[in-house]
């Protein structure tokens, strides 16, 4: 398979059927070709006149990445694997290699954190983003990140100098069980996930602090796909 070449490998179940007979309706791992055809043959003995056909429901795209080492991804429709061979192969000509693997493994908390430590930082809104994303981990049940640590060691911050206060042991916000979402796979993550979160938060705050929140949020998605290629 040439470097830039994705390839789509059908996992798809065979199908055999009778016209308005369902119940001689069977499927086949798409491995076990033969136990379909001897089904077919067997109906046709029987006096029916069988329909084979490939079922459009389980697909597998493999390619390699910038290290040569195979890749793969599973589809649920031909289209959804040819829409992802596409995107592997123009992303891969353009030079940029994409990991759509890690978006199953790595939790959106994960991420999170990442982008506190490695992006937050560089912004003026530093603290706010900071506070917020502590929150959410603790709402999750994970632990808290020193933020005075996280500005020291960044080797770029917007301000230097920004002084970090204490921690006091008090949150800025209400606990929110609906921040949970945030230990759920990236590539899972999704509008029910963020409406739920929407849903519960108008409880206690106004529509503009959550429009901050979501803003932390977006800004979280937006670079781990575009700056660390990490896709769903």
């Amino acid at each position: 398979m040439n470097s830039l070449m994705a390839s789509i490998e059908n996992k798809s179940r065979t199908q055999v059927s009778v016209k308005k007979r369902d119940d001689l309706t069977k499927c086949f791992p798409y491995d076990k070709s033969e136990a379909a055809t001897a089904y077919v043959a067997e109906l046709k003995e029987a006096g029916h006149k069988p329909l084979l056909s490939v079922l459009d429901e389980s697909y597998l795209v493999r390619w390699k990445d910038e290290y040569g080492k195979r890749v793969s991804k599973s589809a649920g429709s031909a289209a959804e694997a040819d829409a992802i061979k596409k995107r592997v192969e123009a992303d891969q000509y353009h030079g940029l290699f994409v990991d759509y693997t890690e978006g199953h493994k790595l939790k959106l908390s994960d991420l999170v954190i990442r982008y506190l430590w490695e992006e937050a930082p560089r912004l003026k809104s530093f603290l706010i983003g900071a506070y917020q994303i502590n929150s959410w981990l603790v709402d999750a049940g994970l632990p808290r990140q020193d933020i005075a640590e996280v500005h020291a060691a960044h080797k770029n911050p917007e301000d230097r100098n920004l002084r970090i206060p204490k921690p006091n042991g008090h949150r800025m916000s209400e606990p929110n069980e609906a921040a949970k979402f945030i230990l759920k796979p990236f590539s899972e993550i999704g509008p029910t996930d963020l409406q739920r979160y929407v849903d519960e938060r108008s409880e206690d705050v106004d529509p503009a602090t959550i429009n901050r929140e979501l803003d932390v949020i977006s800004r979280v998605c937006r670079v781990a796909i575009d700056k660390w290629r990490i896709h769903g």
